[in-house]
């Protein structure tokens, strides 16, 4: 089941509900007495559960053995539409969030996640720019009709997608299972996300020092596309060629070639309505110039063009990650409940016509789009020097 649910559409007030609801969530339905029989039936019935939460939605989802359908249907309803919520699981749960929530905080109580701290950077007012935990001040006031009013305002028809992938058998049975268990489910609001308005005229950076880390762990990001973007698989030959792949120009040049750090990886995050192309490494503090100026320099290059043996590559890779991604039942289901939910990817047969299209004119005309200072943004946390800091925004200073 995907629910329109996460701190995309959270308030600074309310950040963090949406996963300390799916937590509580989880503890199990009321006809269980506590969370500890709920999953010790669950194992019983050949289920497995997982709840994941993303910034744009949650995820619930079973596995079941055959012949166990009617089973995880009833269960999956039980959880969403009859929660348990009972005060004293909740404040073993809050203990819970609140030790996951200092992961990513130093002793002084500073964001040391480089993930969410580079969000900040990029959204600073908007929702996107907080982090899915909240604050622990948040946690720690969340009480039970917190929980309650959040679950019935998002968890309604309008925001949810269920998808079943597997041997499906009787389609009529499985959406007759549906109906009877999740009828109870009331309301026609739709969770909306506040309107994004990006006005970077200049590159941005953010140095957070930490000086009880080893190394510096850095986020480079070009803000990008969203995921429902025309240009968007052309994203993805682009994130392959530039350094998401064994054979990528990062990890050739900066990794194979010159040794500065032990992986370094280019990433797409998307969202509805923007996205952005992050560059991850970690490096001892003496290569950190070092490996900056050589992303910037990659980032230039790839605007002067990709050649035939690039584009070749990036398009066997694509059609092979996504025909062995159809072996998957998990990926099945993401892609099509995703799609129900927010309209965001497309069919199988659909994303491989559009990979056999892409040219290496298309990837170096949406590299020139991107890989511009106005869209530049640099997140470094740990224990880097005043001079460092002086030469790194140098060289993001003569980025063009």
């Amino acid at each position: 089941m995907f629910v329109k649910s996460g701190s995309a559409y959270e308030t600074r007030e309310t950040n963090g509900l949406s996963h300390f609801l799916e937590h509580a969530l989880i503890r199990g339905p009321k006809n269980y007495s506590n969370s500890v029989d709920f999953w010790g039936a669950l194992e019983e019935s050949g289920l497995s559960l997982r709840a994941r939460i993303f910034k744009e939605f949650t995820l619930f989802s079973l596995k079941a053995i055959p012949g166990a359908l009617p089973k995880a249907v009833e269960t999956l309803s039980q959880i969403l539409l009859s929660p348990r919520f009972d005060k004293g699981e909740l404040e073993s749960e809050r203990q819970i969030v609140l030790e996951e929530a200092l992961e990513s905080l130093n002793a002084r109580g500073v964001e040391i996640d480089v993930d969410n701290d580079a969000s900040k950077l990029l959204w600073p007012t908007h929702p996107l720019g907080m982090t899915i935990l909240g604050p622990v001040q948040n946690i720690k006031k969340f009480a039970v009709h917190d929980v309650k009013n959040y679950l019935q305002k998002f968890y309604q028809p309008n925001n949810m997608a269920l998808c079943l992938a597997g041997a499906v058998g009787d389609r009529n049975r499985f959406e007759e299972l549906v109906n009877k268990h999740f009828s109870p489910l009331r309301g026609v609001a739709a969770a909306a996300i506040p309107e994004l308005c990006e006005k970077q005229k200049a590159p941005q950076i953010s140095f957070i020092r930490n000086s009880n880390q080893s190394q510096l762990e850095a986020q480079v990001c070009f803000r990008a596309l969203p995921y429902s973007h025309n240009l968007y698989t052309v994203l993805q030959a682009l994130n392959i060629i530039f350094g998401n792949s064994g054979g990528s120009r990062l990890t050739t040049n900066i990794l194979e070639k010159r040794g500065l750090v032990y992986r370094i990886r280019s990433v797409i995050s998307s969202f509805s309505t923007t996205g952005t192309l992050d560059i991850n490494f970690s490096v001892s503090r003496g290569k950190l110039v070092e490996v900056v100026t050589e992303i910037l320099e990659e980032a230039a290059t790839m605007k002067k063009g990709i050649s035939d043996e690039e584009i070749r590559r990036a398009k066997v890779l694509m059609e092979r990650n996504l025909l062995f991604s159809l072996d998957s039942l998990g990926y099945l289901a993401d892609i099509y409940g995703l799609d129900l939910l927010l309209d965001s990817f497309k069919e199988p047969e659909k994303r491989l016509a559009e990979v056999k299209r892409i040219s290496a004119q298309d990837i170096q005309s949406l590299a020139q789009k991107i890989f511009r200072p106005e869209n530049l943004n640099l997140t470094v946390v740990g224990p880097y020097t005043k001079g460092q800091e002086a030469q790194v925004r140098k060289a993001i200073a003569d980025f063009k």
